[in-house]
């Protein structure tokens, strides 16, 4: 017996949400590896990396990691509800690593120009390639794992 796997669309508004926290956790797991890796090659630590990631002032490593992936799951959920309103005919037009590279770096520009410098957060000294990359490879990820379900 030959059985395909089904997407199945969101049928709430709701369960877009949940959709994104799970997608977006997942997403935002993958950025902090990646953010990890690119931090290893301009000689910051592991600890100091992810200590990064928490605009307190007596940031550690676990908070910094707790943070990204709460800010992660709700820019996730943000991405899934939107995507929800949009009609599908217009949706089917844009494939879905586009639309989560696109939302990626949205969110680049309002971290970059909006809410990092009003937090004074340290993830400002790092170098733009290494939040560049990040946030792209979060929209990415973010994009292909969810919107296929948005499509069908």
């Amino acid at each position: 017996m030959n059985v395909k796997p089904t997407l199945i669309k969101a049928n709430s508004i709701g369960d877009a949400a949940i959709d994104g926290l799970f997608g977006g956790l997942f997403a935002g797991a993958v950025m902090g590896v990646i953010i990890l890796l690119a931090g290893l090659l301009v000689g910051e630590s592991p600890a100091s990396m992810l200590s990064r990631l928490s605009s307190g002032q007596a940031a550690t490593p676990l908070t910094g990691i707790l943070v990204h992936l709460a800010v992660s799951a709700v820019y996730g959920m943000v991405f899934c509800t939107a995507v929800y309103i949009l009609p599908v005919s217009f949706l089917k037009k844009i494939p879905g690593w586009l639309a989560g590279l696109f939302f990626g770096i949205v969110l680049l520009a309002l971290a970059e120009w909006v809410l990092l410098p009003g937090l004074r957060s340290s993830l400002l000294e790092l170098p733009l390639w290494i939040l560049l990359l990040g946030h792209g490879m979060y929209g990415l990820v973010l994009g292909m794992r969810v919107y296929p379900k948005f499509t069908q």
